[in-house]
């Protein structure tokens, strides 16, 4: 592992210069997804992923019945819109 990362911390988006770590997380230019574009894991320079905080106290029940609700979701609008 590499002992550095170099990521762009501003960048140019319509008129406007902004911190990278303001854009939306899937953002190519966020810092987390520049670090995962270098084939690099972000955590190993303690970079959570920006949703992280949303899931950390949950218990492993609680995500498992929000991943089960989601993908019934999915396969609803599949079934009506696909």
């Amino acid at each position: 592992m590499s002992d550095t990362v170099e990521i762009k911390a501003w960048a140019k988006v319509g008129n406007m210069l902004v911190n990278t770590e303001f854009l939306d997380h899937d953002h190519p230019l966020h810092p987390y997804n520049q670090i995962k574009d270098q084939g690099l894991c972000p955590e190993d320079f303690g970079l959570e992923h920006p949703v992280y905080g949303e899931f950390e106290d949950k218990s492993r029940s609680d995500l498992i019945n929000e991943i089960v609700s989601l993908r019934k979701t999915l396969e609803s609008y599949v079934r009506n819109f696909g």
